[in-house]
């Protein structure tokens, strides 16, 4: 072989050996990111201490406060949690729909640079820091190229962009009460006519002024779902009132069971177009409020008065007395499940079980259609009272009231001692034929 030969040869195998050396030592691709996998790292609410969103030349930033989050760009203002929290869900939950190239030379090819969303999101110390970027929308669906942080591309869900990208404003609170309807345990609502005071304790509504009564739960349930529904519009334009006139507002204030101090904010009593201005009392929040809401605050007191008369478990009934004039009826039992026996006076009569439950069905659901402004004029032609092993379940006395013209009939009054003072209307129908004799209540003769 010549020499030039062998050089050639020496040549060739110098640069298969440099071939296989750089194969060997060549670095390998980046894994393969599949289909459907988080597009994110995993990561906690709680952990968050603050997300920044700059989409289209605006920046937003949330941070962390001891009661929630807060704007701190473009604004200073109390962040909406319910929002917070959407936000930080569609992160959670944001997934890969396709990838589209595992590194990307060109991000701008793509609208990744610059993006036209970048959101960052801040962890506690020791979690890694949170980076997406998003591009332009996809040519053919509604996907957005994304990057998280490096250059590997994929599509995700166009409605992630539309939760990021919605901008400060949707991020700000604007409820007057941003607390839970289940949360508040007292409401004052001072108006031109009076003050309107509801307490609530295990559970259920009590009437503190202007007179102290039972409250309807449903009543007093609903004005608490009220208030804490109360948003205001245009927040970034309307300033609070310096001085109000008296009996110009209707100021509400409320108390929550986790003893936090009591929350106050105002609502102009009259309006503009559908709308009147309401603000925070202390600062922080104004804008319009809706008629229909502020509405609310205006209805008659009696509406949230408990109406339902008598309440008592059938089972645990153990006596019912009757007394209607001459009339003296007396039922009992010894026990929940055993047969009635009965006096009409000192006369023994053997009461229908089912005509027995048949009454204190109806005794217990009786519901008053109104309340009577002064107490009764007449003396009470019959009561009925439920006893238990303990005591009085419920005691209802009644009499005829005036009847009115054109009335399609009676309207009785009744009182109770559970409620006294209150003087309930109720027609006559919805009490129902209350017994006058043993033969109304015992058992019909075999055929």
């Amino acid at each position: 072989m010549s020499l030039r030969g062998l050089l050639a040869l020496i040549l060739l195998l110098a640069g298969a050996i440099g071939a296989l050396y750089w194969l060997d030592h060549k670095k390998k691709p980046a894994a393969a990111l599949p289909t459907d996998a988080p597009l994110v790292h995993a990561f906690t609410e709680d952990a968050v201490k603050g997300i920044e969103l700059a989409c289209e030349g605006a920046v937003v930033t949330v941070r962390r406060t001891s009661g929630g989050f807060a704007l701190e760009r473009p604004f200073a203002a109390e962040a909406d949690r319910r929002r917070v929290h959407e936000l930080v869900a569609a992160l959670q939950d944001a997934r890969v729909r396709k990838v589209i190239e595992e590194k990307a030379a060109d991000l701008s090819a793509y609208g990744l640079s610059p993006p036209t969303c970048a959101v960052k999101v801040e962890l506690d110390a020791g979690a890694p820091p949170i980076a997406l970027n998003f591009g332009r929308s996809s040519p053919v669906g509604t996907e957005r190229y994304a990057a998280a942080g490096d250059a590997r591309v994929v599509f995700a869900d166009g409605s992630l962009y539309s939760v990021v990208s919605r901008g400060s404003e949707a991020l700000r609170e604007k409820r007057l009460f941003p607390v839970e309807p289940d949360a508040i345990t007292r409401i004052a609502i001072e108006r031109p006519d009076g003050t309107l005071i509801l307490e609530k304790k295990q559970d259920a509504w009590t009437l503190v002024a202007p007179f102290a009564d039972a409250a309807s739960s449903s009543s007093a349930d609903a004005l608490a779902r009220a208030i804490a529904s109360m948003e205001v519009t245009d927040a970034a334009t309307t300033q609070a009132p310096s001085v109000v006139q008296p009996g110009r507002r209707i100021k509400i204030t409320i108390g929550t069971k986790d003893g936090a101090a009591p929350r106050s904010a105002d609502v102009a009593v009259l309006g503009i177009e559908g709308k009147r201005l309401a603000w925070r009392e202390g600062g922080g929040l104004a804008g319009l409020l809706a008629e229909p809401a502020a509405a609310e605050l205006a209805r008659p007191v009696d509406s949230y008065r408990e109406m339902h008369i008598a309440s008592f478990s059938v089972p645990d009934v153990r006596s019912i007395t009757v007394d209607r004039g001459a009339v003296h009826l007396r039922l009992t039992r010894d026990a929940e499940g055993k047969p009635w026996t009965g006096l009409d006076g000192a006369a023994p009569f053997t009461p229908d079980d089912g005509r027995v439950v048949t009454l204190l069905d109806r005794l217990r659901s009786v519901t008053a259609s109104g309340i009577a402004g002064q107490p009764p004029a007449s003396a009470a032609t019959a009561t009925v009272t439920i006893g238990a092993p303990a005591g009085e379940l419920a005691r209802l006395s009644y009499g005829p009231l005036p009847r009115m013209d054109g009335a399609d009939g009676e309207t009785l009054w009744v009182t109770t001692p559970a409620r006294p003072g209150v003087v309930f209307t109720i027609p006559a129908a919805s009490l129902g034929p209350i017994p006058a004799r043993a033969s109304d209540l015992a058992k019909a003769p075999s055929l």
